[in-house]
């Protein structure tokens, strides 16, 4: 220490403030501890609350890791994410590709679910397609809905979107 200067020491961390004056924890009316107490459990509170947050998001991260796991898993096995892998009895490529198109496009009439197989194959007639979507609907895996104009278009069924949803881990 320097000569003529006085140094302040700082407080260690994790100390508590020095007792103020009238109020120490010693005094007898017991007011200063109960004031520490009061402290020590807000604090505590806070704590609780933190570790609380932290759980939760430690879940939400498990729930994701757990999802990516399985798509990578999926991956590795058919070398593709794909809906087509909830209905294993279409077994025709152009039954497979429709769904496909129906997923990316959620609903569709004949003439539109064609234009985008023939963007994706090269090639398609709406005949093939008409027939596909017949042996997709036998099977469940699409619905036709009618409008009250009478334009008729195709969408996956509830079902298939609800087994994709879970294969990608958006639900349970």
């Amino acid at each position: 220490m320097a000569r003529g200067r006085v140094e302040k020491r700082r407080p260690r961390r994790g100390t508590a403030p020095p007792p103020q004056e009238g109020s120490s924890p010693t005094d007898p009316s017991g007011s200063g501890l109960q004031d520490e107490v009061v402290r020590l459990r807000s604090e505590v509170d806070k704590l609780t609350g933190l570790y609380r947050d932290l759980l939760g998001r430690l879940a939400t991260f498990a729930t994701m890791e757990e999802s990516y796991l399985r798509l990578v898993a999926l991956y590795a096995r058919y070398g593709v994410i794909s809906p087509e892998l909830l209905v294993p009895e279409a077994k025709d490529p152009i039954a497979r590709e429709v769904i496909r198109v129906l997923a990316m496009i959620s609903e569709g009439s004949v003439q539109q679910i064609t234009e985008r197989l023939r963007e994706a194959r090269g090639s398609s007639s709406r005949r093939i397609v008409r027939a596909r979507l017949g042996e997709l609907q036998h099977l469940g895996a699409v619905e036709i809905r009618s409008s009250p104009k009478g334009r008729v278009t195709w969408r996956l069924s509830d079902e298939v979107v609800r087994k994709w949803s879970r294969m990608l881990g958006l639900a349970k």
